[in-house]
């Protein structure tokens, strides 16, 4: 689910409702997407009657940090989306991944902001961060 309206809570401001696919995001942002990759370890979604969540990345080797906020909605109730999920992490032969994209929910998150930062100098005078932000148009 994409688009303006996508997950839009009624009398919602309009700029807090415009959200993208991870697709969309990654090829808009190539350079934040990156890192999302690299530091993205897992996500949940905790609330199911509020749609809107943080993924927060723990802090990478150069205490690189990452957040994505996002709307989700429950997906894997159709049986057809489950397949396709189960057919692309069943190659990988990792038993806790198969049982949990065959077991468990599963979500689709619509972007609505990613925020990344890469810590320039660490442990020097001058440390600093050097930040990006990416939202949704």
């Amino acid at each position: 689910m994409t688009g303006a309206d996508a997950g839009a809570r009624p009398g919602a401001r309009a700029a807090l409702t415009v959200m993208v696919t991870w697709r969309e995001f990654e090829s808009e942002a190539t350079d934040i997407a990156a890192v999302a990759v690299m530091l993205w370890p897992g996500i949940t979604a905790l609330n199911r009657r509020d749609p809107r969540c943080a993924i927060h990345a723990l802090p990478g080797p150069d205490d690189d940090e990452l957040a994505i906020r996002a709307r989700v909605i429950e997906v894997g109730q159709d049986m057809a989306v489950r397949a396709a999920i189960i057919a692309v992490v069943q190659p990988s032969g990792v038993g806790g991944m198969i049982e949990t994209v065959t077991d468990d929910p599963v979500f689709e998150f619509d972007i609505v902001r990613v925020d990344a930062a890469r810590w320039l100098d660490i442990g020097q005078p001058g440390t600093r961060a050097v930040r990006q932000t990416w939202k949704a148009r």
